[in-house]
């Protein structure tokens, strides 16, 4: 096996102890603080984002409460800022609450097929029309020709490791002239 595939494999996987645990059905206590911790980093995050958007709807409330032609009585002002910030808070409780959901369960599910890959709003896959998150290492190991086998969170769809199924063949050449040809045994292209 090369250093390359290797490397990837070990990637994919995220250690034996992981995989294992994974294909039995169960999130590793290593996926488990590793989630905890991009928890916490999203949280701080969003706090961030918090302050921001709390001066931005003070900075509205402000100028609208000045506005000689809107009548909002300046009493109002703390009641939009507080309206702002509490829908950020609900925001990110929601986004957490699948992941405390799938942390507390311990369970994994599986989705096997072809990746296909997308970086909009972050790294994800789509397998069979469902996205599925994944790190940014993890994102960068699939192979689009390859079928896999991927272990995810239920809820969260959170992909935890992967491992692959069918490898194309190393010799594989596209025909150009063939509009038919593709890498996909079923069909796809």
């Amino acid at each position: 096996m090369s250093k390359d595939k290797q490397k990837i494999d070990s990637t994919l996987t995220r250690g034996m102890v992981n995989l294992q645990a994974n294909q039995q059905g169960k999130i590793s206590t290593q996926q488990k603080d590793r989630i905890r911790r991009d928890m916490r980093e999203a949280r701080q995050r969003y706090n961030q984002q918090i302050i921001l958007s709390g001066v931005v709807f003070l900075v509205v409330a402000v100028v609208l409460a000045l506005m000689p032609f809107v009548v909002i009585p300046v009493v109002f002002i703390p009641f939009i800022w507080a309206v702002g910030v509490a829908l950020w808070y609900a925001y990110a409780w929601y986004e957490q609450q699948a992941i405390r959901t799938d942390l507390s369960a311990g369970i994994v599910t599986t989705a096997t097929g072809y990746i296909d890959k997308s970086t909009r709003d972050g790294y994800h896959i789509t397998i069979d029309g469902v996205d599925y998150a994944t790190a940014p290492d993890i994102h960068e190991a699939f192979n689009d020709t390859a079928r896999y086998t991927v272990y995810v969170t239920p809820n969260s769809k959170i992909v935890l490791s992967a491992e692959v199924i069918d490898e194309p063949a190393d010799d594989y050449e596209s025909d150009e002239t063939d509009p038919q040809a593709s890498p996909y045994t079923d069909g796809r292209f």
